[in-house]
């Protein structure tokens, strides 16, 4: 799936931009643009969006919460391991695509978690930093980033709690 519309976005890119004298009027010309625009929308969801339902299917069972994350990966050369952070019974865990395919890609206990920082933590972008015994791993999340909060629930913090384990 991803490869046909990898291939059609290509197909619809050098019509127009070697086509344009071709099409018959400007509304047509333009409609394709948006053609165009739907396709890498769908190639986005195609290639990193987890579904809760498949989220859930992966797991095994329903998460008490989860999010749609970034996780950062060790070189910062190579692309987020987007997908869905869920959270249930002490364990924190990742649902993602490899090759195509969904499974956990990653997961900690949330014993192991000494703290969360936020700020920026790819480029420019906003997200979280869970301070594990095995070193730091960050993820992009705007959510989570502005809602604390949620996080903090999620991990089964208090915000007092969670306040002092930061400092």
């Amino acid at each position: 799936m991803d490869k046909i519309i990898s291939f059609l976005i290509l197909a619809l890119f050098i019509v127009v931009v070697f086509g344009r004298s071709y099409f018959p009027s400007a509304a047509l010309y333009w409609s394709v643009y948006f053609v165009m625009f739907i396709l890498v929308a769908l190639l986005w969801f195609a290639m990193f969006w987890v579904s809760r339902r498949r989220n859930a299917s992966v797991l095994g069972f329903e998460p008490d919460a989860d999010f749609f994350v970034g996780k950062v990966p060790a070189n910062v050369r190579d692309d987020l391991q987007r997908g869905r952070l869920s959270f249930r019974d002490g364990k924190v865990t990742l649902v993602g695509r490899k090759k195509g395919k969904y499974e956990k890609v990653w997961s900690v206990d949330t014993d192991d978690i000494l703290s969360v920082g936020f700020g920026k933590v790819a480029g420019v972008r906003k997200g979280f930093t869970l301070h594990t015994e095995n070193g730091d791993v960050s993820f992009t999340s705007v959510k989570l980033f502005k809602n604390r909060d949620l996080l903090y629930k999620a991990l089964g913090w208090e915000f007092e709690e969670a306040r002092n384990v930061q400092n």
